[in-house]
């Protein structure tokens, strides 16, 4: 038999199958780079794959072959996974804000899987910074009201035991907080909160979510002096941006004071 060995890269962009990985010199773990070796001990077969990728261009590489035979690829195939629906259509008259806004839709819509994922390339984490944006823009695109649910549940169901929402949630192999904490994400869970509220009126899930999102601001209130500031320290850590050298106390404040115009809306029948 041929045993072929088979190399497969995955790639966004064209330049990610075109430069060998073995020149990767990114902080983040090479591990992350999408590639994918297989063996194949019996000919002709159908193969799957077993991951998931997120990619536009793929390249098959034949890495050894006996030299009595040949290899030939038919019908290869891509199975499209998402938990969304179709979008509501928009209208739009300009033809690159038209464009733009499609690449957007499929970019959520790619990220609609299991939760709303930071992305189905690397982490494929539900993050609540980004669970924010994106449950914004399904508001006006899917309508994935029950998918937004489900995370705010998952946050909710696994707090610190003080209560406090992790920055991010695993969902696979089982569902298990990362030990992130980040003073705005878990405010945002607040705001999260609120803007399903308004998109749905479910007053239900918001009432038994109501007490994780007031913990949030308990919390957030003991890092506040006399005079209500929040205090600047070693020992918390806000996100706001991945600049790290950036003081985050002034935007911290702003978040909280947001976080807290929100609260007694979204709690005000609780």
């Amino acid at each position: 038999m041929p045993r072929p060995h088979l190399h497969f890269t995955f790639g966004e962009t064209l330049s990610e199958v075109c430069e060998p990985f073995s020149e990767y010199q990114g902080w983040l773990s090479s591990s992350w780079l999408q590639q994918q070796d297989l063996w194949l001990d019996v000919l002709p077969a159908r193969v799957a794959l077993p991951r998931r990728y997120c990619l536009r261009y793929l390249k098959v590489e034949v890495k050894a072959l006996s030299r009595k035979f040949r290899l030939q690829f038919d019908e290869i195939a891509l199975e499209t996974v998402t938990s969304a629906g179709s979008p509501h259509p928009a209208v739009i008259a300009d033809p690159q804000l038209k464009a733009i806004d499609d690449v957007a839709v499929r970019t959520l819509k790619n990220c609609m899987q299991e939760v709303f994922e930071d992305g189905p390339k690397r982490d494929r984490r539900l993050w609540l910074g980004d669970l924010r944006l994106q449950a914004q823009v399904n508001d006006v695109t899917f309508g994935h009201h029950d998918l937004v649910r489900r995370c705010l549940y998952l946050f909710a169901g696994h707090t610190r035991e003080d209560g406090m929402v992790s920055a991010n949630v695993f969902v696979q192999p089982e569902v298990r907080a990362d030990d992130t904490f980040l003073f705005d994400y878990s405010l945002f869970f607040v705001d999260v909160l609120y803007n399903y509220l308004q998109s749905t009126g479910d007053t239900e899930t918001v009432g038994e979510l109501w007490p994780t999102a007031r913990r949030q601001i308990e919390l957030a209130l003991t890092r506040c002096d006399s005079q209500g500031l929040v205090r600047d320290s070693d020992d918390w850590w806000v996100f706001i941006d991945w600049q790290a050298e950036l003081n985050k106390q002034a935007s911290a404040q702003g978040v909280l004071i947001y976080c807290l115009q929100r609260a007694p809306l979204a709690g005000a029948a609780f």
